[in-house]
């Protein structure tokens, strides 16, 4: 069994190995565990001109917090699948001025369920993942709710071409 730093480690060697983009980012896992995924990066290298976060470094730090946290489930399952976003709704409430946080954080525990029920069933099953972005302070800066898909490896295609598209189920 993993002690949580090998945990970490593992992760992140999944994130940036699947996502290369999560090291340009700086990305770095603070929490990872079923429930509940948060990663932050560095404000340096993903601000704008405007002296604020760049929206697309908060909305690709926050997909990747989503990501990770489905991605572990699918792995906790021994399911040989992908994972790919499917569907994104974000609203930017407020300014990042420093350092960026992204909470990704299971719905409730029925859905996880049905998730995994489905993707046994159907080779594909698709959830919604609420995702929180915002500074160190309290002040929230954008929230997502990102719609993630498991795929069956081999599935993708077939989704893609199929009526209801992907993660019907």
């Amino acid at each position: 069994m993993m002690n949580e730093s090998e945990g970490l480690a593992a992760a992140r060697a999944t994130l940036v190995r699947d996502i290369p983009l999560a090291e340009a980012l700086g990305v770095r896992i603070e929490r990872l565990d079923g429930g509940e995924v948060e990663l932050s990066a560095p404000f340096a290298q993903n601000r704008n001109g405007h002296g604020t976060l760049f929206g697309g470094s908060a909305v690709s730090v926050a997909l990747l917090a989503g990501w990770l946290l489905v991605h572990g489930w699918v792995e906790s399952t021994g399911a040989d699948a992908d994972v790919v976003i499917h569907e994104l709704d974000a609203r930017f409430d407020a300014p990042i001025t420093d350092d960026v946080r992204a909470r990704a954080t299971a719905p409730p525990a029925r859905a996880r369920e049905r998730f995994e029920r489905t993707l046994a069933k159907r080779g594909r099953a698709r959830v919604d993942i609420p995702i929180r972005v915002g500074g160190r302070g309290p002040k929230q800066g954008t929230t997502l709710v990102g719609r993630y898909v498991a795929l069956m490896r081999g599935q993708a295609e077939r989704a893609v071409t199929e009526p209801g598209g992907l993660g019907a189920g």
